[in-house]
């Protein structure tokens, strides 16, 4: 083809992307992308002159022409940035904008116009999308939207001639599918300041519920016009999560919960309210309960009290009654009515599977099977259609798509094999719902972010200055470790399903790789006490055991240390020499320290902790070696251990707190936890005498950790958000 300078055309495609330069629009996989209008015209400069650099003053020309006043350097990069937030791409890893230091960028991925379209499917290889699918491939093909005018393809054996003459086809979903174009439309647009938590189609389709750090609202579809729900009185200025949306049938109400459990296993701090179109505050309909499912004629309720029963109740409460009871080994989620109203399906955890019975019990019918860790969510249509979402086999399990399974209505018994709906890249889907009449399918994108923040600290780190970001990419980064001069963060990466420990000096831009290409990695890598080596916990796969590893700290190949340490590992620094790990025990109910050393492995048992199953815990070593500081998430409580013979020491920070954070101070005076606010999270720093002083606060984060250099004067802060928007299907 010729240079897309040349042509000056007004379509062009890269990647799964495809650029409107005309109207300003960008499409992924035929999907519009919203992005605002300066980080279109920068990408539409880059892909004028793909391999060309262009100069930041070039851009600043185009862009803020002389007279206007802003911050360029700053609009430029807050630009950029968006512009790659759009793509998914990353400035450390570019698949398609290059940053040429002190020179400008480059479009590096290869560009066509919409006119090659033609040649790249006449010349496609056998084995390209465009070849005829095997049987097995036929079974899994998705539903497909070209490039270019979304042309498309039609899996039968004239498909490579009728692409040659020029013929617009597509792939049939199934043998008997319809030629209809899928649809979808972004129905939210919220930002990762606010995220969109839950929502749900109502059972006419015309209106959406969700909700947000704001609370609950509910948006007429075809005009966008919202209606703000107001707190319950009792709320008012407090964070409120309200999550699980189930609409009745007659569409002017909804059941939705508030505040989910943060022990499942141990019983419901949930609630279940009740929501009118009509106006006014949530209802409280019942407490220590969380809403599963409202049957398809509107007459009953199903619920749960922790994940081990099933109840049913009418639709105001009434009719109280327990359906199943799984017993205490066994455990179930996600309750789904039947379309016939006559059975229940839900997720088996342990076996990553999704059955269904009827209501008087009976033997289970399997659904689904070898999904466990990889399921999403689901849905059962009025026609039979089980729709579910999957999260991609590793690397790729950041990205979920969307399935289909046909099952028998009445009694559950499937039929013929999954059958996959989208394939999508760089997102999750969760939270499916759909129409009464099974036609339009609504559900949850969201991608998580984690950024390493730097922070100087002030007044003995009860203050800090306003922290400044250090990770310029949006995957996912979370500080690990200081080198020991405090003048560098070491950090874990995740980009592409792959995990990296990278080391990066303050003030600068890049990082320098230590140890690539990890299944996982722990969220802590502590140097050894004498500061030679780095130590990690990774594990291959989550039935494989977890491994300590440690790592020249100048780089070089991993070496093994010993298997165990499956919740985490700290070390101290020196003149001290302790590193511990913690292991939990078979049931849960015990949470063991154990001393290791670098080279030697596994040592004496330090002290043990009692848990209780179901339960998290975060967890830290003081830097003199003596205690042992033990959160028991979601609850606020830190028990302050003694590793020489002295009493618990018990510190609260709140009932009300959700942390699941924990870091001593350098000094050994005071920890580093977080706790959530109506507007994000809140760092905060306590004492040991449970004095608690506010540092920081991030709008839209849903966590936020902090960890001090050797010195004492910076913290490493990680700061994690979500992007999340509801998103409407139809003609799937």
């Amino acid at each position: 083809m010729g240079s897309p300078s040349n042509n000056n055309p007004q379509r062009l495609r890269f990647g799964l992307f495809e650029a409107d330069l005309a109207s300003g629009e960008l499409y992924k996989r035929g999907r519009l992308i919203r992005v605002q209008e300066k980080p279109f015209r920068i990408l539409a400069m880059l892909l004028e002159r793909p391999g060309k650099v262009i100069s930041r003053e070039e851009v600043q020309k185009k862009l803020w022409p002389e007279g206007t006043f802003v911050d360029f350097d700053e609009g430029l990069d807050t630009a950029l940035k968006k512009l790659r937030q759009a793509l998914g791409d990353s400035s450390q890893n570019p698949v398609f904008v290059e940053t040429v230091p002190r020179r400008g960028y480059r479009f590096v991925a290869a560009v066509a116009d919409e006119t090659d379209v033609d040649v790249v499917a006449a010349t496609a290889p056998s084995s390209s999308p465009l070849a005829e699918p095997t049987a097995t491939e036929r079974t899994e093909q998705p539903v497909t939207r070209g490039f270019g005018r979304g042309w498309q393809l039609l899996a039968t054996g004239g498909l490579v001639a009728a692409v040659l003459v020029g013929i617009t086809i597509r792939v049939a979903r199934q043998p008997s599918a319809s030629a209809i174009e899928l649809k979808q439309r972004q129905l939210t647009v919220s930002s990762s300041q606010n995220p969109v938590r839950y929502g749900a189609i109502s059972p006419d389709g015309k209106y959406l519920a969700y909700a947000d750090l704001k609370g609950i609202h509910i948006t007429l579809i075809e005009t966008g016009d919202t209606q703000n729900i107001p707190q319950p009185e009792a709320f008012k200025g407090n964070r409120v999560d309200w999550q699980n949306f189930r609409w009745f049938l007659d569409g002017t109400r909804f059941l939705v919960n508030q505040n989910p459990p943060p022990e499942r296993a141990n019983g419901y701090d949930a609630s279940v309210w009740e929501v009118s179109l009509l106006g006014g505050a949530p209802r409280k309909l019942r407490d220590t309960t969380g809403v599963e499912d409202v049957s398809p004629d509107g007459t009953m309720v199903a619920f749960t009290t922790n994940v081990h029963d099933l109840w049913l109740m009418g639709p105001h409460g009434e009719q109280v009654h327990k359906v199943y009871e799984l017993g205490e080994k066994s455990s179930a989620i996600d309750f789904r009515w039947a379309p016939s109203g006559n059975r229940l399906a839900y997720i088996k955890d342990q076996e990553g599977t999704i059955e269904s019975r009827d209501l008087h019990g009976g033997t289970p019918t399997i659904l689904l099977s070898d999904v466990k860790d990889r399921l999403q969510d689901y849905v059962w249509l009025p026609d039979g259609r089980i729709v579910y979402a999957l999260a991609e086999p590793r690397p790729n399990n950041d990205t979920c798509n969307l399935w289909e399974r046909r099952v028998d209505k009445a009694t559950g018994q499937p039929h013929g094999q999954p059958w996959r709906l989208t394939n999508w890249a760089g997102f999750c889907v969760d939270n499916i719902t759909a129409s009464a009449d099974g036609k339009r399918l609504a559900f949850e994108e969201w991608a998580g972010h984690a950024s390493v923040y730097i922070a100087d600290t002030q007044s003995n780190g009860k203050r800090i200055i306003a922290p400044s970001r250090l990770t310029l990419s949006d995957s996912w980064n979370v500080p690990s470790a200081w080198t020991p001069d405090s003048k560098a963060v070491v950090f874990s990466s995740r980009f592409n399903g792959q995990w990296e420990i990278l080391e990066q000096r303050l003030h600068e831009d890049t990082a320098k790789p230590i140890v690539t290409g990890l299944a996982s990695v722990s969220d802590h890598t502590p140097f050894s006490p004498d500061g030679s080596w780095i130590l990690y916990t990774t594990r291959a796969s989550n039935a494989q055991p977890t491994q300590v590893m440690r790592v020249p700290a100048i780089g070089g190949p991993p070496q093994l240390v010993m298997t165990g340490g499956s919740d985490g590992v700290r070390c101290t620094k020196s003149p001290e020499t302790l590193c511990a790990i913690a292991e939990r025990s078979p049931a849960a109910t015990k949470l063991t320290f154990i001393a290791f050393d670098p080279f030697k492995g596994r040592g004496r048992e330090l002290m043990k902790f009692d848990t209780s199953p179901g339960s998290d815990y975060s967890w830290d070593l003081s830097p003199d070696a003596t205690r042992i500081a033990v959160l028991k998430n979601l609850t606020g409580q830190i028990h302050i251990l003694s590793l020489t013979g002295q009493p618990t020491l018990m510190i609260n920070v709140g009932s009300s707190s959700t942390s699941s954070f924990l870091d001593w101070a350098a000094d050994g005076k005071g920890l580093f936890v977080s706790r959530p606010t109506p507007r994000g999270f809140a760092l905060l720093s306590v004492d040991l005498h449970g004095h608690i002083h506010a540092l920081w606060e991030q709008e839209g984060s849903l966590g936020i950790s902090a960890l001090p250099s050797p010195d004492g004067r910076h913290l490493a802060v990680r700061g994690w958000s979500v992007n999340s928007n509801i998103w409407m299907m139809e003609n799937f």
